[in-house]
């Protein structure tokens, strides 16, 4: 797994085995497994550590993955990312990744193939109180590789 190191972050071998039986279902044709793993992630509970993964991070994975599964992802109960004093302008991004993600979850080869080529292309405005930019740049480049999967 790929996840920044935070303090009072996700426990890590928890995190991992819960997204390798969820990535095992995604190329499983068994709708028994998938449908194990929907009910997992949408009610999975990670254990906070001194020195875990990130949690929006991985609550990023969790939502991409069930959306892949055909479930629904829990809404945010926090910003997705940090606010920043200048940073990308919060509407603009909310709205782009929401069209990315439903190109993710639409399955349409299209749909996926159109929102990975805005993806490579973005560009955001920039303002004051806006959204970090390092972290939506890594967002932008993990949704871009679960568009290509």
């Amino acid at each position: 797994m790929d996840f920044v190191i935070a303090l009072r972050g996700y426990e890590r071998t928890e995190v991992e085995e819960v997204l390798a039986r969820a990535d095992a279902a995604i190329a499983s044709d068994s709708e028994t497994m998938r449908a194990a793993a929907r009910a997992e992630l949408s009610t999975v509970e990670f254990t906070v550590c001194l020195r875990g993964y990130d949690t929006r991070e991985v609550g990023r994975a969790v939502a991409a993955r069930l959306l892949r599964l055909g479930g629904t992802p829990p809404p945010p109960a926090e910003p997705p990312f940090l606010i920043a004093l200048r940073g990308y302008d919060i509407t603009q991004v909310d709205a782009f990744l929401a069209r990315a993600h439903e190109a993710l979850a639409s399955g349409s080869e299209t749909a996926r193939a159109t929102a990975r080529q805005a993806l490579r292309t973005a560009s955001f405005r920039q303002r004051i109180r806006g959204y970090a930019r390092a972290e939506v740049d890594r967002a932008v480049a993990a949704l871009a590789g679960d568009l290509d999967r």
